[in-house]
């Protein structure tokens, strides 16, 4: 879904904004942020909701065992996003060196007839980039001891996943939105 689409405009965010001030506790509010953001996503493209979700959890694990200052606990979720991004972006590219082409929406082995397989990169998740590094500098600020390991998944999920930001973008780091996660007022 675009941002500039008419259901975006006319639908989806008047409903968000109603539920988000209807609901009196912060608490509830963060619900609601959270449940818009992964129905955002999961209106352009629903199977990658669990990708989200499972990188995310797999990230929220990798930070909790970061220690500051010990570049080999930074290693492992570093190359984790890489290797996910890399693997959305350029799969095909890297299939095509080794003979293995992409034919009719899937991958075809030249070398074995009648063996086919979707490919992954079939259609990049949305905003897999900015998701990518944005979590990268959160691991990063873990192990520069900017910011401790976020002790609650949900919140860090809702800070991964929010949906003004999801497809363009800003990176946002995580000191710079942790607190209001937890403490936020919202005047005209």
């Amino acid at each position: 879904m675009e941002f500039s689409s008419l259901y975006f405009l006319y639908l989806f965010l008047p409903l968000t904004l109603l539920a988000y001030f209807l609901v009196p506790s912060l608490r509830l509010k963060n619900i609601v942020l959270l449940a818009a953001s992964l129905l955002f996503y999961a209106m352009g493209q629903p199977v990658y909701v669990l990708l989200l979700v499972g990188l995310s959890y797999a990230n929220f694990a990798m930070a909790r065992c970061i220690r500051p200052g010990k570049r080999n606990t930074l290693l492992l979720p570093v190359v984790v996003n890489l290797a996910v991004l890399g693997l959305f972006k350029y799969l095909d590219f890297f299939l095509g060196i080794f003979g293995i082409t992409v034919a009719d929406g899937g991958v075809m082995l030249a070398a074995l007839r009648g063996f086919a397989f979707r490919s992954p990169t079939s259609a990049l998740p949305l905003g897999l980039s900015f998701y990518a590094f944005q979590v990268i500098s959160y691991v990063a600020d873990v192990y520069r001891g900017k910011v401790k390991a976020e002790r609650s998944f949900f919140n860090l999920l809702l800070y991964l996943s929010m949906f003004p930001k999801m497809m363009q973008g800003p990176i946002v780091r995580y000191e710079q939105v942790a607190r209001q996660l937890m403490d936020r007022r919202t005047t005209p």
